[in-house]
């Protein structure tokens, strides 16, 4: 069999679309953006493969995440084409043809990322395919021998940083809020200036917890070396791939038995084999084993990161006099012992990877005809390893005589004082196995080309815990025609089935059919001077997807703690009672898929492609209980009767050239995606505009202000009734959208974008002379919004907690004062649910473009160094964000740790 040949069935076994019509080679699918290599990727300073991806691929969303378990380089969470379903809207991962984890890989080991999103290549995938795929392909030996060394150390600071008001302006704010509360204010104007002057620092302190938190910059270090090599019978591809992060948390080598810093070391070694046992029989081996530490203090991040929120600078001294943290009845906490004295908890993720093929040509029954067995094993296991502890604060309070002068201060000690203890053990594993076998041919005859597969296929996953098993089989038929190389059809039969789906209802049938056209190879178009490639195509599929919980089709009889009474004396008995009723006729969500696409090359040197796609998912889980009445006394059961509908259109653009010695390249790419509501069995709303059938997915909803209200007067002799509590000057008036006279829950509509954006673009630019070399990644979004609901930012001072500068200094709150053009209400200490009720007061525009990634390098090549290849560089990472925010990062603007900015200085040595 030809190279070719060969090259084309690792393809099927890489779970790449070889019937996708517009991916004619590698080549050809970067041009249009369906794919990146590695190369690019390895442009990036980052750790999580994940978050290379930021407008790298047309069509897929990659938007940055934020976790407790992994604040170092989170990984970013990603869809394909927007989102079309109420449910899980992940695509599925493959690497090297099995369905994994993202995280288990290093950049260094990848060779290619394409994105499968077509109705041929999702059918493929049957009852997983309707949310597309990310395939990744890892990197294979070559013959000979070849070597390469890499190493770079980043800096990394955080982007953004939300501030808040020190200790004299948060004073000034709480007494102003607690007048407009019509309290009496809680701190004199001596009292303030001892705040403002340092005066009494134990009873008047003014502490910056972010700035006592955080120190000015992490370090992370990544250092890989790569083999590979062979003859025509024996290849390899080796990779060591080590990565070290330590996060910008201070004080946390207080203590010797410990150091609280964040940290993450993550181990990987690839070895990819190709053996050709002999003429006709091929096996590939494929093994990866990773080792990730990550290390926090003893208090949880999230709870770190609120807490340095919330606590106003004026609160108490990190430390008193005394030496002992400070601290007061009120808090019950100090936010850098919460770092320092915790002690420190350890994760461990061990992961071993490995995967078999068997490849058998059958020329001796007919030429083109071949059978392929492959079997895949995965392992992951999670441990924690916590040593930890609790500590004690004082609380400094002062000592007055009978004329309320100050004499001195009292100290009461507050917490426990704990021994550092420890724990160990299993947090989490899953095994999961993979059996796939497959005849096929592949011939031409003339201007004929037949190709053509039959695949089973069975996968079981099986995590720790109760009823978390997941197994899925196909048996599936695969064809492609091709005619002159002009026309294609292709086609898909894929009956695929889930066992999280009612017996007997487990399987379905998938089908799919491509169409496609090359244009350029036609008589009247070929050796054209100016059109060098030009094919439409056209594809039109079903697929599915079973990303739900187990046994939603069962009736659980477990739930305890709840009382029944029996006999004239009304005794109360506690007992079982049945659970909420099973789905009846449990489907797995059905996507129908059309595409239609053009792909064109001008000069050889502009490659432009247009997309136009439409899905309709129904069959999704919604809510039973607005047409199925809770009289029944039990939960109500979900129905599979949702519907969305999403469309829209996806582009890119790739140009290159050179000038003498001076190249340059740019390119892009665009995604539009609308999605709408076309049945979400919301039940009957009194007003058509409570309806969210016919809207978007996660769009948002509120009331819409019309001002403040000014005075008591306008409050008493209002027509209109706020629903919302007890109303004062400077709270927000809200329109009464049906006329009724009262403002509540029926006057809520649609407010802007939703906070998935409706659009998605990339960028990049790349500039070479003679080895120097400049190389920029942008990527932005738009029709976005953003609620601001976070607490102590947006939402200040109520039960005792801060406020920050946004508030304060870059917008007109309501006082008397600034009644005519305040933006914001009144400050207040209390919860005040009238001012936050979701509104368009709080909405914001969350479109953003932001510089990911900047590189300037320079190569030496062989011929200067004799021996080797070297490549030094400088890179930079979210180095700007242009967007409204300002003040936080846009994907990142909750109680999180912030996202980090980081500048790198390394080499690549090639031998």
């Amino acid at each position: 069999m030809k190279t070719k040949n060969i090259l084309y069935i690792a393809g099927l076994l890489l779970g790449q679309s070889v019937f996708s019509q517009t991916l004619e080679n590698d080549t050809l699918a970067m041009k249009f953006g369906n794919a990146v290599s590695g190369e690019v990727l390895n442009q990036s300073v980052r750790t999580n493969v994940a978050n290379t991806l930021f407008g790298r691929l047309k069509g897929l969303y990659t938007m940055q995440g934020t976790s407790e378990t992994n604040v170092l380089d989170d990984q970013a969470n990603f869809n394909i084409r927007g989102i079309s379903t109420f449910g899980n809207a992940k695509p599925l991962i493959i690497i090297d043809g099995v369905q994994r984890d993202l995280e288990n890989l290093s950049l260094i080991e990848i060779e290619k990322v394409e994105v499968l999103k077509d109705a041929v290549a999702s059918a493929i995938y049957g009852v997983q395919g309707a949310n597309g795929a990310v395939v990744i392909t890892t990197k294979r030996g070559k013959s000979g021998f070849h070597a390469s060394a890499n190493y770079s150390m980043s800096f990394d600071t955080p982007f953004r940083l939300p501030e808040f008001a020190d200790a004299p302006t948060y004073a000034k704010a709480m007494n102003e809020a607690l007048t407009l509360d019509g309290l009496t204010p809680r701190y004199t104007e001596q009292q303030i200036g001892y705040f403002a002057n340092g005066t009494y620092g134990e009873l008047y302190p003014n502490v910056d917890w972010q700035d006592m938190a955080y120190r000015n910059y992490g370090v992370t270090h990544r250092a890989n070396v790569e083999f590979e090599g062979g003859s025509k019978k024996f290849k390899f591809y080796t990779a060591l791939d080590y990565a070290n992060q330590t996060g910008i948390l201070g004080h946390t080598d207080m203590f010797s038995q410990y150091q609280s810093q964040l940290n993450k070391v993550n181990l990987n070694l690839r070895a990819n084999i190709d053996v050709t046992l002999t003429d006709n029989t091929f096996l590939k081996v494929n093994l990866l084993g990773r080792l990730k530490e990550q290390n926090r203090p003893g208090t949880g991040m999230s709870d770190i990161i609120t807490r340095l929120y919330q606590t106003p600078s004026a609160a108490f001294p990190v430390k008193t006099g005394t030496g002992n943290w400070g601290g007061n009845n009120i808090y019950s906490y100090n936010p850098i012992a919460d770092i320092a004295d915790r002690g420190t908890v350890k994760a461990i993720r061990r992961s071993l990877l490995a995967d078999l093929t068997l490849h058998q040509k059958l020329d001796f029954v007919t030429e083109g005809l071949y059978a392929e067995a492959m079997v895949a094993y995965d392992n992951v296991a999670n441990y924690n390893d916590q040593r930890t502890r609790t500590y004690e604060y004082e609380m400094v309070v002062p000592a007055v005589d009978g004329n309320g002068e100050l004499m001195g201060v009292d100290r009461i000690m507050l917490g426990t004082k704990g021994e550092l203890g420890w724990s160990s053990g299993l947090n989490g594993q899953e095994m999961f196995s993979m059996f796939q076998a497959k005849v096929g041919y592949d011939k031409a005859f003339g201007l004929h080309k037949v190709k053509g597969e039959i695949v089973y296929q069975q996968l079981c996953s099986v995590p720790n815990g109760r009823n978390s098993t997941r197994k899925n089989q196909s048996v599936m038929g695969v064809a492609s025609y091709q005619y002159a190389d002009r026309y294609n059809v292709d086609g898909v039969l894929n009956y695929s089935g889930s066992a999280v789906l009612t017996e007997g209802r487990q399987f379905n049938i998938y089908p799919a059919i491509g169409l496609g056209w090359t244009v350029s190879n036609e008589d009247f178009l070929k050796n054209h001077s100016v059109i060098s490639y030009l094919k439409m195509n056209a594809s039109l599929g079903l697929s599915g997807s079973d990303l739900f919980g187990h046994d939603l089709d069962r009736q659980s009889f477990g739930v305890t703690g709840d009382n029944y009474w029996f006999g004239s004396g009304n005794t109360q008995v506690t007992g079982l009672k049945e659970g909420t009723l099973p789905v009846t006729h449990l489907l797995a969500e059905k996507s129908r898929k059309f595409d239609l696409g053009v792909d064109m090359a001008l000069w050889n040197k502009l490659y432009v492609s247009a997309t136009y796609f439409n899905e309709r998912r129904s069959n999704i889980l919604v809510d039973g209980s607005p047409v199925v009445s809770s009289v029944i006394g039990i939960g109500v059961p979900q129905l599979c009767e949702g519907i969305v509908k999403n469309q829209g259109v996806e582009l890119s653009l790739d140009f290159a050239d050179k000038i003498g010695k001076f190249g340059y390249k740019m390119s892009g790419n665009f995604t539009y995606a609308k999605n709408k509501i076309i049945n979400n069995n919301e039940g009957f709303k009194t007003e058509d505009y409570l309806y969210k059938k016919g809207q978007s997915l996660n769009q948002y909803y509120g009331l819409q202000s019309d001002g403040f209200f000014n005075t008591v007067d306008e409050i008493n002799n209002s027509e209109i009734y706020q629903s919302f509590g007890e109303l004062k000057p400077g709270d927000i008036r809200y329109v009464d959208q049906n006329g009724d006279k009262i403002v509540n829950e029926d006057d809520v509509v649609r407010l802007g974008y939703a906070v998935l954006p409706e659009i998605y673009y990339g960028f990049n630019v790349e500039l070479s002379y003679e080895g120097f070399g400049l190389m920029a990644n942008f990527q932005g979004v738009a029709n976005r919004n953003i609620y601001l609901n976070t607490a102590n930012v947006f939402v200040p001072l109520k039960n005792n907690t801060n406020i920050s500068t946004w508030y304060l200094e870059e917008n007109i709150r309501w006082t008397p004062e600034t009644m005519e053009t305040a933006t914001l209400p009144r400050l207040t200490s209390e919860d005040n649910p009238n001012n936050y009720q979701k509104s368009d007061i709080w909405m914001a525009n969350g479109n953003y473009l932001k510089l990911r990634d900047l590189e300037l390098s320079y190569t030496v090549n062989k011929n200067v160094l004799r021996k080797c290849g070297l490549k030094v560089f400088l890179r930079g990472t979210n180095l700007f964000s242009l967007d409204k925010l300002g003040y936080s990062d846009p994907e990142n603007y909750g109680i999180a740790y912030p996202t980090m900015r980081s500048y790198t200085a390394g080499f690549n040595l090639i031998f």
